[in-house]
Parts: C-alpha cells; sequence; structure tokens
C-alpha cells in the first residue's frame, strides 16, 4: 500500500501530539507536582528558620535567665532544713518565748508528712520541627548541669498546734519573728481572746515546720539562743551541740541521699 505525503505528515503531527501529552502528563505534571512539594518543604524550613533566628538573638538572654532561677532555686532551698525533730518544735517555742516574754502552754509535735513536689516541665520551641534541626529538637536542652534538679527531693510539712498567752504587743512581735525566720515557717488558724481581768490575750495558733530531704544538706541543730537546763535537762544534745548520728538511708529516696538526722 503505497503512503501518500500527506498521510506521513497526518502521521507526524499526530506522533507529535501524542508525545507533547505523554511529555505534559508524565513529565510537566510530575515537576508541577515535585514544585509544589519543595515549596511546601521550603515554607517549613522557612519557618524553623525564623524560630532559629528568634533562639540565637535571645540565647544570651535564655543562658543568663536559666542561671537566674538555678540561683533562685538555691536559695528556697537554702530555706528549708534537712529534717524537723519533736525537740526542734519544742525549743522554738522556748526560744520565741525567751525572744517575745510570751508563754506556751501547749506545743503540739505531730509527726511529719510528706508533700509531694510538683515538677515544671521543660519548654521546648523546638520540639515540633521535624526537618533539618531534628537533631537539635532532640538535644535542645544541651547544658543540663544548669538546670536545677528536684528529682529525690521530699518536701515534709509538721503542722505544730500551739497555745499561748501574751500582751497585744508581744503578740505583733511574736508574728513578726515567725515571719522573719530563716527557716521556712507559716500560721493559719490563729484565734485569740482577751481577758478582762489580766488585760492578756489566750491564743491558739498552728505553726507550719517545713524540711525538705534528699538534698544533701546535713541536719543543723536549732539555733535557740537558749542557755543551759543543768544535767537533768532532756534536751541535752540540743544544748551540748552534740554531733548527730547518721540517719539509715531512706529507700524512697534513693541510695544517693546523704542528710543527716539525730535520734530522738
Amino acid at each position: 500500500m503505497k503512503v501518500t505525503k500527506q498521510q506521513v505528515n497526518v502521521l507526524i503531527m499526530v506522533l507529535g501530539v501524542i508525545i507533547i501529552a505523554l511529555t505534559y502528563f508524565y513529565g510537566v505534571q510530575k515537576l508541577n507536582e515535585k514544585t509544589e512539594i519543595l515549596e511546601a518543604e521550603n515554607g517549613k524550613l522557612r519557618n524553623e528558620i525564623n524560630t532559629l533566628q528568634q533562639l540565637q538573638l535571645k540565647q544570651n538572654t535564655y543562658i543568663a535567665d536559666t542561671e537566674m532561677m538555678k540561683g533562685l532555686c538555691e536559695v528556697i532551698v537554702e530555706m528549708f532544713p534537712s529534717y524537723v525533730l519533736t525537740e526542734d518544735e519544742i525549743m522554738y517555742a522556748v526560744k520565741l518565748e525567751n525572744q517575745v516574754g510570751c508563754h506556751f502552754s501547749y506545743v503540739g509535735t505531730p509527726v511529719t508528712e510528706n508533700i509531694e513536689i510538683p515538677l515544671g516541665e521543660k519548654e521546648n520551641m523546638l520540639a515540633d520541627l521535624q526537618d533539618i534541626t531534628g537533631a537539635i529538637a532532640a538535644n535542645s536542652t544541651v547544658n543540663e548541669e544548669q538546670i536545677f534538679s528536684v528529682n529525690g527531693f521530699m518536701l515534709g510539712r509538721s503542722a505544730s498546734t500551739n497555745n499561748f498567752t501574751c500582751t497585744y504587743d508581744q503578740f505583733k512581735k511574736l508574728v513578726m519573728l515567725i515571719r522573719e525566720e530563716d527557716n521556712l515557717l507559716s500560721m493559719d488558724e490563729i484565734s485569740l481572746s482577751y481577758n478582762n481581768m489580766t488585760g492578756s490575750l489566750s491564743g491558739t495558733m498552728t505553726i507550719n515546720y517545713y524540711s525538705m530531704s534528699g538534698t544533701g544538706r546535713k541536719y543543723e541543730l536549732p539555733q535557740t539562743g537558749v542557755a543551759g537546763y543543768g544535767v537533768d535537762c532532756i534536751f541535752g544534745a540540743v544544748i551540748r551541740d552534740e554531733e548527730p548520728v547518721t540517719a539509715p538511708e531512706d529507700d524512697m529516696l534513693g541510695e544517693d541521699t546523704e542528710d543527716e538526722v539525730p535520734e530522738e
């Protein structure tokens, strides 16, 4: 069969259209899809770069703030004694009597109860970044020694109920001394009654004694400023400044606990 030149030209045109169609569907369209994917990835990378640039600009501020907060945490921990014993609560009442001139007729010495310490979460602005910063996101806190950790700490509270008598001025001084005490204390449930015959106040208040174990600090004898009571004083260990004996290990705090406490 003889093919005319016109048929050949038509065939070439048809082949050209097919080639163009195949090029579009399997070339240009795929290229457009790839371009869209790359543009989306570039958008995410631009966001990550902006985040990293913001962090870099504030890097020195974050480091300084971290050091400041670590120092503040250390100061707060210093406000807590490692233990609060029965004799501590009794001798503190004696100390207040000597400094204020009031009289304590009853000092409660309850068992110290443990208070759970809520742990904060570390802020990680890179946690949601998954591409080129994946390694940074996984290791964004590179200086763990700069972070103050309370792992193994145990906060204790002993709510001591106290009955006392004093004048109005003595009561004000009493509140001021408790508030300004070096070790952290708090007061609640204060009630007062006035005696018309004596002109004095009779009151009941709860003093909360706080302690923190697991910090590695040693037990310190209470600084009461009280002189010796004689050889029969049952608090001789406090007055003679005898060395405390090592407390048994606390399984709840782990084997690294270094707090020491004298035997009651």
